[in-house]
Formats: structure tokens, C-alpha cells, sequence
């Protein structure tokens, strides 16, 4: 028994045993019931979702379920402070629940001021990194095409001719017009030239090879996934802390926006803190 059949035998088999009355209340949350078939219809959709290409052990599906009934009993207190506050009515209807929501986080972030600039600044400082122009190569490539299924033999001949190119290159001849002539890269037509790159842009083996190089120098032969490789370093522009000048209104986007996660986190705490919360019968929470 597999797939979403093998799901809804599980999440069957977790429903108390209880009598007719201990199924139909999963949990009373600020004085309003809430039915085990919402919890079933919850569940099902978020094992259907997780869980889709197989069948979950019961170690798996117990966490989900943990994880589907908190959720659950956050929505519900949510939407209770939505009707609070007038965001939502009973003539709104289901679909406007995630609206609502959606509606009360909006109060919620709108809460928080935009921080000080003192703040700002010290944000930027504590996070250098994200306002950090990471280092940048200028670099140079001549591509000796390999297919992948070619034989070592072919392989061989092409590490050999990368090396005799670079022997010409360490010798004085020139990188760009070498690569006009062998490049099978399509950067060929200007020389090599691939312009500015930085960290990731390129396969593994390359980049371990630049590291090696300064400015003006040119790898041994390097073998890639496309065949084999030679990579001159033009330039190497170290990593750059941007002025706050220029960065500042990022700045203090990000630390706003990390303010008002932190604040709608804290108000659904609080929510969590005052609402109270009846499990219905067989439904404890350490199951």
C-alpha cells in the first residue's frame, strides 16, 4: 500500500477510539470547537503535499500530525483576533480566511516604526557580509570541446594540445587570438573574454585553478564536464565593503522587515499565551 491510499490508512488508524462523542471535537480553542474533520482534512492535505511519492513510516507521520495541529490551532486563534478586529465576518466565507490573515499581519507589521538610523548603522556593521561586493574575476577561456563519451585516447590528445597552447602562451603568444583560433567556447569571438565573473559562476575545477593564478597568468590544462580548459586570470578585484551611503536604504529595508517577522512572531506568542486551549478526548498533545 503506497501514495496518498497508504496516507489516508495512516492518518485513519491515528484517530482516537473513543466513542461517537470523543471524535467529533478535536480541540477547543478560546471556547470555539473545532472538529476532527478539519484536523483530518488538514492533515491529509499536508501529507498529500509532503508525502505524495510515497508512504510516510509512523515516525514521519507522527511529527506531521504534530506539526498540522499546532498550525491548525494557530489558524483558528487567528482568525478569532481577525473578527476581533473586524477583518473578517461570517458573510465573508472560507476563502476569505487566508485574506484575513493576511490582513491582520499587515496591522501587525504596520506596528512597527522604521528603525532609527543609529540603528541602521549598526545593523550594517553587524552585517557587513550582506552589503559586501563579493570578489570579482576578469578571465579568459580557450574550451577544447570534448564529447563525454569520447574515448581516453581522445580525451588525452585534448589535455595534450591544451598543454602545448599554454607552453605558447608562457612563451609570449597571444592568449586572445590562440582562442580565436581553438576556443570551441563561444566567447572564442572575443578572444576568451568572459567578461566579470565571481565565486560560483563557474565549475569547481575552474575555480580551484583561478585561485591558484595571479593576474596575467594562465591555468594548466583543466578537464571539465565539456573537455579541456585553459583560464587566464586578466584581473582580480578583492571583496568590497559598499559605503553605507550607498547602501543604507537596503539597510534598513532588511532590518525592518526582520523587525516585523520578529514582532508577528511575538504577537502570535502572545495569542498562544492568553488563548485557552482544551484538547478534545484521546487528542493530548505528546501524541
Amino acid at each position: 500500500m503506497t501514495g496518498l491510499a497508504g496516507i489516508a490508512a495512516l492518518a485513519a488508524a491515528s484517530l482516537p477510539a473513543g466513542g461517537q462523542e470523543d471524535k467529533d471535537v478535536f480541540a477547543t480553542v478560546g471556547g470555539e470547537p473545532v472538529s476532527v474533520a478539519a484536523f483530518e482534512a488538514a492533515l491529509h492535505r499536508a501529507a498529500r503535499q509532503k508525502f505524495f511519492h510515497g508512504l510516510p513510516d509512523n515516525a514521519d507521520l507522527a511529527a506531521l500530525r504534530q506539526q498540522v495541529r499546532q498550525n491548525l490551532i494557530q489558524q483558528v486563534m487567528l482568525l478569532q483576533e481577525a473578527r476581533r478586529r473586524g477583518l473578517l465576518t461570517a458573510a465573508d466565507g472560507a476563502r476569505s480566511d487566508i485574506r484575513a490573515i493576511r490582513a491582520l499581519r499587515e496591522q501587525v507589521y504596520e506596528a512597527v516604526a522604521p528603525p532609527a538610523e543609529s540603528d541602521v548603522r549598526a545593523y550594517y556593521r553587524a552585517h557587513a557580509d550582506r552589503f559586501t561586493t563579493p570578489e570579482r574575476l576578469r578571465v579568459a577561456l580557450i574550451l577544447l570541446k570534448v564529447q563525454a563519451s569520447a574515448g581516453q585516447a581522445v580525451w588525452q590528445a585534448a589535455y595534450d594540445e591544451a598543454a602545448r597552447l599554454r607552453e605558447k602562451i608562457n612563451k609570449g603568444a597571444d592568449f586572445a587570438a590562440l582562442a580565436r583560433i581553438h576556443s570551441a567556447d563561444p566567447s572564442a569571438q572575443k578572444g576568451g573574454d568572459l567578461g566579470e565573473i565571481h565565486r560560483g559562476m563557474l565549475a569547481p575545477p575552474a575555480e580551484r585553478a583561478l585561485e591558484k593564478l595571479k593576474p596575467g597568468e594562465t591555468s594548466e590544462p583543466v578537464v571539465l564536464l565539456q573537455g579541456v580548459a585553459l583560464f587566464r586570470l586578466v584581473a582580480r578585484e578583492a571583496p568590497r565593503l559598499n559605503p553605507f551611503g550607498r547602501v543604507a536604504e537596503r539597510a534598513k529595508g532588511l532590518l525592518l522587515r526582520e523587525r516585523r517577522e520578529e514582532a508577528w512572531a511575538a504577537f502570535k506568542n502572545e495569542l498562544e499565551a492568553k488563548t485557552p486551549v482544551v484538547m478534545g478526548a484521546d487528542w493530548a498533545p505528546e501524541q
